[in-house]
């Protein structure tokens, strides 16, 4: 009956959008036009040679090596294996959603357990510094100044939820990583060019699949304040008594919650004190928007990882 109510829900909102995609085709196709343009001229670049590469890194066992000589540390720190070194060291340094599709990965190797890949998908999430020192600070708030305000909250916020997380399930196995077994250059079916070949090719489709969602979800935040009962919703509370909120904080908010770059760069341009942009700014970093949710939903569904917990 749930399912069944909520098939319903879902039906009614498509249909919605098809009816403000084709009374709005204009706008549509705008928006449509700078989500692909964000896709091909942003996302491809910076994080295509991230997946390849990791591919290959763990198709030839370099991810075992790794954990085997971290395996300490990360154990102390976050009760999981070396793995979650690698793991969380690229999320760190490519961004949204590469820390998602590596641990998905790992999981669907048999690399790490099930419980470690519900803890290494929580912390190993984060966004990347292209996008919050070149994009944010740099370009969308023209203080350079500002970078340490935005990478060490979410950078320590991250280990911190790591931390936090090596409690959860405590006694559930942890893989053991055997030296003889983690070298590089161990054996595979693959060919130096197979295997680059097959990396490709998961790659690509995983960018692909990413663009997707940046488009959808650029339409979608563009209908949504076109759509004239949401707007009237946001002027009447920032005019009445109920809020004193600026209207483009509040329309910042509500789009980040949706697409992250959206939200950021409407509250970077609000007459606001500058404090309040950061804050409001740092919690859409952290939050990712559903955009990200939906790309990292799709790695992980694929596995046995607990959507639920990643989300919350």
């Amino acid at each position: 009956m749930k399912n069944s109510f909520l098939n319903i829900l879902f039906l009614i909102f498509i249909l919605c959008i098809l009816l403000a995609i084709i009374m709005h085709p204009n706008k549509t196709l705008k928006s449509a036009s700078k989500g692909l343009n964000t896709w091909f001229n942003i996302v491809v670049p910076s994080l295509l040679p991230f997946f390849i590469i990791s591919n290959i890194l763990i198709e030839i066992g370099f991810v075992k090596l790794i954990g085997q000589l971290l395996e300490p540390l990360i154990r102390f720190l976050f009760n999981v294996s070396g793995a979650g070194a690698f793991s969380f060291s690229i999320s760190a340094v490519s961004g949204y959603p590469v820390g998602a599709k590596i641990v998905s990965d790992m999981r669907q190797s048999g690399i790490i357990s099930q419980s470690e890949a519900n803890k290494m998908i929580c912390f190993s999430s984060t966004s990347g510094p292209l996008f919050m020192v070149g994009t944010v600070a740099t370009g969308m708030l023209g203080n350079p100044s500002l970078i340490p305000l935005i990478i060490y909250p979410h950078y320590l916020g991250a280990i911190t939820l790591g931390v936090l997380m090596r409690f959860y399930k405590k006694s559930n196995t942890i893989l053991k990583l055997k030296l003889g077994n983690t070298l590089p250059n161990e054996k595979t079916n693959h060919s130096i060019g197979s295997l680059l070949t097959e990396a490709v090719q998961k790659s690509l489709g995983t960018i692909t699949l990413i663009g997707g969602f940046i488009i959808f979800y650029s339409v979608l935040v563009e209908l949504l304040f076109i759509y004239i009962p949401f707007n009237n919703i946001i002027k009447v509370l920032c005019a009445s008594n109920l809020t004193t909120i600026n209207i483009d904080i509040l329309k910042g908010f509500v789009a980040g919650l949706f697409e992250i770059t959206t939200g950021c760069n409407i509250i970077s341009n609000a007459d606001v004190n500058i404090l309040n942009k950061i804050m409001l700014i740092n919690f859409l970093v952290a939050w990712s928007g559903f955009s990200i949710h939906s790309q990292a939903m799709s790695f992980i569904n694929r596995t046995d990882i607990d959507a639920k917990l990643y989300v919350l």
